[in-house]
């Protein structure tokens, strides 16, 4: 199992490297000039969730593999956004991704890195709000390639966490919680038009 666990780590850090890559293309060769103080933000909740679960899952880093790879892709994002976006204040949504971020981190220092998991899920979750709501409008503002691979990784971060299951229901709830917002998301993508009909009629 073991083994297995650590091919599928592999896997999982490659689709999530090549969709970042996927994404940074888009968006750093469209008309769209990249915020960054929003990435640093992002940056932030990422990097701490990674930490965070680290300390969750026991230390280890096959079951973190993909919280750090998303850390790091985010923080290198950011990285790129200083020299080639803006620096601009952030969308008015940002400014409750900040509370909830600092709560987590509040919820780390003074409890465990547990609450700061389940405080994290849900800065995130609130994060994507905006983007299904535009693509709920308009499903043709995201390319579905780069959400595809992450889709898939988050899908092997919950095998990997099975694989290696030491009886901690926390340490699945990241990859189970990022899967269903991508999983939403995907959806809007390819089923808004049937679903305004249906909602419609």
């Amino acid at each position: 199992m073991k083994l297995i666990s650590n091919i599928l780590v592999v896997i999982a850090v490659f689709l999530q490297v090549e969709g970042f890559i996927l994404y940074g293309m888009h968006v750093f060769s469209s008309t769209t000039i990249p915020n960054a103080a929003s990435w640093f933000l992002w940056s932030y909740l990422s990097s701490l969730n990674a930490f965070a679960y680290y300390q969750d899952s026991g230390k280890d880093l096959s079951k973190s593999g993909v919280a750090i790879i998303n850390a790091l892709a985010m923080v290198s994002t950011f990285i790129f956004s200083i020299y080639l976006g803006s620096i601009e204040m952030p969308p008015p949504h940002d400014y409750l991704m900040i509370a909830l971020g600092l709560l987590a981190s509040f919820g780390w220092y003074r409890y465990s890195a547990s609450v700061a998991q389940v405080m994290l899920q849900i800065a995130f979750t609130v994060a994507f709000l905006p983007t299904y709501l535009d693509l709920w409008a308009n499903p043709l503002l995201e390319q579905s390639l780069p959400w595809f691979l992450w889709e898939a990784s988050f899908f092997l971060g919950i095998v990997i966490v099975c694989l290696r299951w030491k009886g901690r229901y926390m340490e699945i709830m990241y990859p189970f919680v990022a899967f269903l917002r991508v999983g939403i998301l995907l959806i809007l993508l390819y089923w808004s038009s049937f679903l305004h009909s249906l909602f419609s009629s």
